[in-house]
Protein backbone atom coordinates (compact mmCIF):
# COMPACT_ATOMS: atom_id res chain seq x y z
CA UNK A 1 0.00 0.00 0.00
CA UNK A 2 2.52 2.37 1.05
CA UNK A 3 4.58 1.61 -2.68
CA UNK A 4 1.45 2.08 -4.78
CA UNK A 5 0.92 5.53 -2.60
CA UNK A 6 4.88 6.48 -3.32
CA UNK A 7 4.16 5.61 -6.97
CA UNK A 8 1.10 7.90 -7.30
CA UNK A 9 2.89 11.00 -5.74
CA UNK A 10 6.13 10.26 -7.86
CA UNK A 11 3.10 10.11 -11.23
CA UNK A 12 1.97 13.35 -9.66
CA UNK A 13 5.26 15.12 -9.27
CA UNK A 14 6.55 13.78 -12.76
CA UNK A 15 3.14 15.32 -14.47
CA UNK A 16 3.85 18.95 -12.80
CA UNK A 17 6.89 19.03 -14.24
CA UNK A 18 5.69 18.06 -17.45
CA UNK A 19 3.10 20.57 -17.29
CA UNK A 20 5.86 23.69 -16.26
CA UNK A 21 8.02 22.76 -18.89
CA UNK A 22 5.01 22.71 -21.62
CA UNK A 23 4.29 25.14 -24.78
CA UNK A 24 0.98 25.29 -24.04
CA UNK A 25 -0.41 28.64 -22.24
CA UNK A 26 3.77 29.50 -20.74
CA UNK A 27 5.04 32.24 -22.62
CA UNK A 28 7.31 31.21 -25.05
CA UNK A 29 10.04 33.34 -25.44
CA UNK A 30 11.65 34.66 -28.55
CA UNK A 31 14.73 37.12 -28.23
CA UNK A 32 15.56 37.64 -31.74
CA UNK A 33 11.79 39.32 -32.04
CA UNK A 34 12.18 42.35 -33.21
CA UNK A 35 9.71 43.83 -31.16
CA UNK A 36 10.64 45.13 -27.22
CA UNK A 37 8.36 42.08 -25.85
CA UNK A 38 10.18 38.72 -26.56
CA UNK A 39 6.76 36.35 -25.59
CA UNK A 40 4.57 34.52 -27.17
CA UNK A 41 1.41 33.07 -26.06
CA UNK A 42 0.44 30.27 -27.36
CA UNK A 43 -3.26 30.40 -25.80
CA UNK A 44 -3.31 26.78 -25.50
CA UNK A 45 -4.36 26.19 -21.72
CA UNK A 46 -6.17 23.88 -20.26
CA UNK A 47 -5.67 23.11 -16.70
CA UNK A 48 -6.37 18.84 -16.92
CA UNK A 49 -2.55 17.65 -15.95
CA UNK A 50 -2.23 19.68 -13.28
CA UNK A 51 -6.32 19.13 -11.90
CA UNK A 52 -5.62 14.76 -12.47
CA UNK A 53 -2.17 15.45 -10.60
CA UNK A 54 -3.88 16.93 -7.52
CA UNK A 55 -6.62 14.64 -7.54
CA UNK A 56 -4.59 11.36 -8.05
CA UNK A 57 -2.55 12.94 -4.90
CA UNK A 58 -5.20 13.75 -2.62
CA UNK A 59 -6.66 10.12 -2.67
CA UNK A 60 -3.30 8.38 -2.17
CA UNK A 61 -2.21 11.13 0.71
CA UNK A 62 -6.30 10.24 2.08
CA UNK A 63 -5.31 6.86 1.70
CA UNK A 64 -1.82 6.96 3.53
CA UNK A 65 -3.36 8.95 6.29
CA UNK A 66 -6.33 6.34 6.68
CA UNK A 67 -3.34 3.91 7.29
CA UNK A 68 -1.90 6.13 9.79
CA UNK A 69 -4.96 6.69 12.11
CA UNK A 70 -5.82 2.76 11.94
CA UNK A 71 -2.19 1.81 13.45
CA UNK A 72 -3.02 4.53 15.80
CA UNK A 73 -6.54 3.20 16.69
CA UNK A 74 -4.61 -0.40 17.58
CA UNK A 75 -1.85 1.13 19.24
CA UNK A 76 -4.42 2.87 21.68
CA UNK A 77 -7.11 0.02 22.09
CA UNK A 78 -7.77 -2.17 24.58
CA UNK A 79 -9.26 -5.37 25.52
CA UNK A 80 -9.67 -7.56 28.57
CA UNK A 81 -6.81 -10.26 28.91
CA UNK A 82 -7.99 -13.42 31.07
CA UNK A 83 -4.33 -14.30 31.50
CA UNK A 84 -3.93 -12.04 33.83
CA UNK A 85 -5.05 -13.04 37.49
CA UNK A 86 -6.62 -9.17 38.18
CA UNK A 87 -10.09 -8.94 36.06
CA UNK A 88 -8.90 -5.01 36.54
CA UNK A 89 -5.94 -5.56 34.57
CA UNK A 90 -6.83 -4.55 31.28
CA UNK A 91 -3.97 -4.61 28.18
CA UNK A 92 -3.96 -5.39 24.16
CA UNK A 93 -4.20 -8.79 22.97
CA UNK A 94 -1.33 -8.25 20.95
CA UNK A 95 1.08 -5.66 21.90
CA UNK A 96 0.17 -5.56 25.97
CA UNK A 97 -0.02 -2.31 26.28
CA UNK A 98 -2.48 -0.35 28.93
CA UNK A 99 -5.68 1.67 27.30
CA UNK A 100 -5.00 4.77 25.38
CA UNK A 101 -0.96 4.20 26.03
CA UNK A 102 -1.22 5.59 29.71
CA UNK A 103 0.62 3.36 32.63
CA UNK A 104 -1.62 3.86 35.62
CA UNK A 105 -2.28 0.60 38.47
CA UNK A 106 -5.10 -1.34 38.68
CA UNK A 107 -7.65 0.20 40.86
CA UNK A 108 -7.16 3.83 39.53
CA UNK A 109 -7.81 3.21 35.65
CA UNK A 110 -9.23 5.52 33.74
CA UNK A 111 -8.26 8.86 35.57
CA UNK A 112 -6.04 9.72 33.07
CA UNK A 113 -7.09 10.11 29.05
CA UNK A 114 -3.73 9.16 27.97
CA UNK A 115 -3.18 9.70 24.14
CA UNK A 116 -6.58 9.05 23.73
CA UNK A 117 -7.41 12.27 22.40
CA UNK A 118 -4.59 12.36 19.43
CA UNK A 119 -6.03 9.06 17.71
CA UNK A 120 -9.76 10.99 17.68
CA UNK A 121 -8.28 14.08 16.36
CA UNK A 122 -6.44 11.73 13.77
CA UNK A 123 -9.39 9.95 12.76
CA UNK A 124 -11.40 13.65 12.23
CA UNK A 125 -8.95 15.16 10.31
CA UNK A 126 -8.80 11.55 7.88
CA UNK A 127 -12.26 11.89 7.84
CA UNK A 128 -12.47 15.66 6.51
CA UNK A 129 -9.70 13.97 3.94
CA UNK A 130 -12.06 12.06 2.49
CA UNK A 131 -14.36 14.30 1.66
CA UNK A 132 -12.03 16.89 0.53
CA UNK A 133 -9.92 13.85 -1.75
CA UNK A 134 -13.45 14.00 -3.78
CA UNK A 135 -11.65 14.12 -7.40
CA UNK A 136 -12.73 17.87 -8.63
CA UNK A 137 -11.52 16.75 -12.32
CA UNK A 138 -15.00 15.05 -12.80
CA UNK A 139 -16.95 18.28 -12.62
CA UNK A 140 -16.86 21.06 -15.23
CA UNK A 141 -19.09 23.97 -15.55
CA UNK A 142 -18.88 26.03 -18.22
CA UNK A 143 -18.10 29.76 -18.28
CA UNK A 144 -16.96 33.07 -20.50
CA UNK A 145 -20.04 32.87 -22.58
CA UNK A 146 -19.73 28.92 -23.11
CA UNK A 147 -16.23 29.83 -24.76
CA UNK A 148 -14.72 27.95 -22.32
CA UNK A 149 -17.31 25.19 -22.32
CA UNK A 150 -15.04 22.23 -20.19
CA UNK A 151 -12.75 23.45 -17.14
CA UNK A 152 -10.41 21.14 -15.61
CA UNK A 153 -11.28 22.65 -12.11
CA UNK A 154 -7.45 22.40 -11.65
CA UNK A 155 -7.26 25.28 -8.44
CA UNK A 156 -10.33 23.54 -6.90
CA UNK A 157 -7.91 20.36 -7.05
CA UNK A 158 -4.81 21.83 -5.96
CA UNK A 159 -6.29 24.00 -2.97
CA UNK A 160 -7.87 20.72 -1.61
CA UNK A 161 -4.77 19.01 -2.05
CA UNK A 162 -2.77 21.48 -0.45
CA UNK A 163 -5.47 20.78 3.11
CA UNK A 164 -5.12 17.49 2.76
CA UNK A 165 -1.33 17.50 2.83
CA UNK A 166 -1.57 19.49 5.84
CA UNK A 167 -4.48 17.37 7.29
CA UNK A 168 -2.17 14.25 6.45
CA UNK A 169 1.26 15.68 8.16
CA UNK A 170 -0.42 16.52 10.97
CA UNK A 171 -1.57 12.95 11.68
CA UNK A 172 1.38 11.25 11.01
CA UNK A 173 2.87 13.52 13.79
CA UNK A 174 0.53 12.42 16.03
CA UNK A 175 1.12 8.64 15.09
CA UNK A 176 4.63 9.37 15.64
CA UNK A 177 3.88 10.82 19.11
CA UNK A 178 1.84 7.18 19.98
CA UNK A 179 4.30 5.06 18.48
CA UNK A 180 7.32 6.65 20.72
CA UNK A 181 5.13 6.49 23.81
CA UNK A 182 4.62 2.84 22.99
CA UNK A 183 8.19 2.11 22.80
CA UNK A 184 8.59 4.11 25.84
CA UNK A 185 6.18 2.00 27.58
CA UNK A 186 7.41 -1.61 25.90
CA UNK A 187 10.66 -0.59 27.42
CA UNK A 188 10.25 0.35 30.77
CA UNK A 189 7.40 -3.00 31.22
CA UNK A 190 9.57 -5.59 29.45
CA UNK A 191 13.44 -3.92 29.82
CA UNK A 192 16.04 -2.82 27.04
CA UNK A 193 17.12 -6.30 26.56
CA UNK A 194 13.96 -7.31 25.71
CA UNK A 195 13.28 -4.77 23.69
CA UNK A 196 15.22 -3.93 20.56
CA UNK A 197 14.39 -1.26 18.17
CA UNK A 198 15.91 -0.71 14.68
CA UNK A 199 18.88 1.80 13.89
CA UNK A 200 16.39 4.41 12.25
CA UNK A 201 13.65 4.23 14.73
CA UNK A 202 16.04 4.65 17.97
CA UNK A 203 17.40 7.41 16.00
CA UNK A 204 14.01 9.21 15.63
CA UNK A 205 13.00 8.28 19.10
CA UNK A 206 16.34 9.89 20.47
CA UNK A 207 15.57 12.64 18.17
CA UNK A 208 11.97 13.23 19.53
CA UNK A 209 13.67 13.09 23.43
CA UNK A 210 16.16 15.56 22.48
CA UNK A 211 13.44 17.66 21.35
CA UNK A 212 11.34 17.51 24.33
CA UNK A 213 8.81 15.21 23.59
CA UNK A 214 9.14 12.87 27.10
CA UNK A 215 7.51 9.92 27.39
CA UNK A 216 3.52 10.29 28.87
CA UNK A 217 3.03 9.44 32.46
CA UNK A 218 0.09 11.46 33.46
CA UNK A 219 -2.21 13.85 31.44
CA UNK A 220 -0.52 17.14 30.25
CA UNK A 221 -1.03 19.44 27.50
CA UNK A 222 -0.01 17.88 24.04
CA UNK A 223 -0.21 20.75 21.53
CA UNK A 224 3.34 22.04 22.09
CA UNK A 225 4.86 18.64 21.30
CA UNK A 226 2.00 17.99 18.70
CA UNK A 227 3.71 21.25 16.88
CA UNK A 228 7.57 20.00 17.34
CA UNK A 229 6.66 16.75 15.89
CA UNK A 230 5.00 18.19 13.02
CA UNK A 231 8.00 20.85 12.32
CA UNK A 232 10.31 17.72 12.18
CA UNK A 233 8.07 15.85 10.37
CA UNK A 234 7.98 18.68 7.83
CA UNK A 235 11.37 19.48 7.61
CA UNK A 236 12.27 16.12 6.65
CA UNK A 237 15.13 16.30 9.75
CA UNK A 238 13.72 13.04 11.32
CA UNK A 239 13.30 11.28 8.06
CA UNK A 240 17.13 12.27 7.83
CA UNK A 241 18.16 11.12 11.00
CA UNK A 242 16.42 8.02 10.40
CA UNK A 243 17.92 7.35 7.29
CA UNK A 244 21.37 8.50 8.31
CA UNK A 245 20.93 6.01 10.82
CA UNK A 246 20.09 3.14 9.42
CA UNK A 247 22.51 3.60 6.80
CA UNK A 248 20.10 4.33 3.68
CA UNK A 249 20.50 7.49 1.10
CA UNK A 250 19.18 10.39 1.27
CA UNK A 251 15.62 10.18 -0.65
CA UNK A 252 13.96 12.92 -2.64
CA UNK A 253 10.94 12.56 -0.34
CA UNK A 254 12.78 13.80 2.84
CA UNK A 255 13.08 17.53 1.11
CA UNK A 256 11.21 20.30 3.06
CA UNK A 257 7.38 20.32 1.72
Amino acid sequence: MHGAIADTIDLARRWVEMDLNAATDNPLIFLDLPRGYKTISGGNFHGEPIAFAMDFMAIALTELGSISERRMFMLTSYHPDKTYADPERRTGPLHGLPPFLIDEPAGRLGLNSGLMMLQATAAALVSECKVLAHPDSVDSIPSSGNQEDHVSMSMNAARHAQEIVSNIEQVLALELLCAAQAIALQKSKRGLDWVRTGAGTAAACQMLLDAGIAPLTRDRVLYPEIRTALRLLRSGELLRVANGAAGLAPDRSARPC
